[in-house]
């Protein structure tokens, strides 16, 4: 099977995949706290078997049980008892639509929900106070730039969206703030999976946003694609040139970020190539396309020159490599 060619069928099959890989760590994980705290039995079955089956399941589930493994780690045992419970909280809650746009205000999540979502996106490369509220008039514009930009994505980009549609459950446009001159445009995070974080604050065209979500999603879709390990072995402290980004990156952020632009150009190539596209943009998606495959062939010479590939990562990257020389959607 061709790892790189995005489809539902292929969104799926790495839907399915992420979430055994969580089934089996749940499992795991309840086993161990039976002997030690109460909990409820038949939730916690419930949920691995919702998650074990592939069904959608909320992106906060993610953070809520990357937060359980860190009160293992770390936390007393009450501690590690209500962790679990917040899990368990998701035994019963209903499958999420795909493609919800949820700006980041108190209207869509609640203070808690905030608090789990920063948890999840927050890093070393994205401070917390670079993610601020969106609201008003920017929060309306947002939305219904994401509208047009799935549109646009849907009509003339059907590969690319219905593996977005697998995979991504929540946008989460927010105001984006500048932090030592830098200001993030996108997140993901295997801790919060099926969910997307966007600085709507950054002026896009809406096919730059269609390409956007294309990345993001991209990012997911890698993250599941091995759900057992990561794709090189590189020591993490080694650090390359990236194509996206000012600051040498470890190489699975190299990685990442190679495969990312090669999803772009076919995304953006679907586009282009739509007999139904207006000539604006198609000749708008062709520029990208072409951006992207130059940033590709860079972060590409620096990944197969240096990258100690795993089985897996070897095999994405080259079906991702086989694309772009090929210069044509399969």
């Amino acid at each position: 099977m061709n790892c790189f060619i995005p489809s539902a069928a292929s969104g799926l099959e790495s839907r399915k995949a992420i979430q055994a890989r969580l089934a089996e760590s749940l499992e795991h994980i309840v086993g161990q706290c039976a002997s030690h705290i109460a909990f409820d039995r038949e939730a916690a079955a419930a949920l691995v078997g919702r998650v074990a089956s592939g069904e959608r399941m909320p992106p906060a589930l993610f953070g809520a049980y990357f937060s359980l493994v860190e009160t293992i780690e770390e936390g007393s045992l009450d501690e590690v008892r209500r962790a679990l419970e917040r899990v368990l909280r998701h035994a019963e809650s209903p499958p999420p639509a795909p493609l919800r746009v949820r700006p980041l205000n108190r209207a869509e999540f609640t203070k808690d929900e905030e608090a789990d979502l920063r948890r999840s996106f927050v890093s070393d490369s994205l401070l917390d106070e670079q993610i601020g509220h969106l609201t008003g008039e920017k929060e309306e514009q947002s939305r219904a730039q994401f509208e047009r930009a799935l549109s646009i994505l849907r009509r003339h980009a059907p590969a690319t969206f219905a593996e977005v549609e697998t995979h991504i459950s929540e946008f989460v446009p927010a105001l984006g703030k500048p932090a030592g001159g830098m200001e993030f445009d996108g997140c993901s995070s295997l801790e919060r999976w099926g969910s997307i974080l966007i600085n709507a604050g950054l002026a896009k065209t809406d096919l730059e946003l269609c390409e956007m979500i294309a990345h993001e999603a991209s990012h997911n879709a890698l993250f599941a694609m091995a759900p057992l390990n990561f794709h090189v072995e590189n020591d993490p402290e080694e650090r390359y040139a990236s194509p996206l980004r000012v600051d040498p990156r470890p190489m699975n952020g190299l990685y990442h970020a190679t495969f990312v632009l090669a999803r772009m150009c076919y995304a953006m190539r679907e586009v282009a190539a739509s007999p139904t596209a207006l000539a604006a943009l198609a000749e708008e998606a062709g520029k990208l396309a072409d951006a992207s495959a130059a940033l590709f062939a860079k972060g590409y010479e620096t990944v197969r020159q240096h990258a100690v590939f795993t089985p897996e990562g070897r095999q994405i990257m080259r079906d991702a490599a086989d694309f772009m020389r090929a210069d044509e959607l399969v």
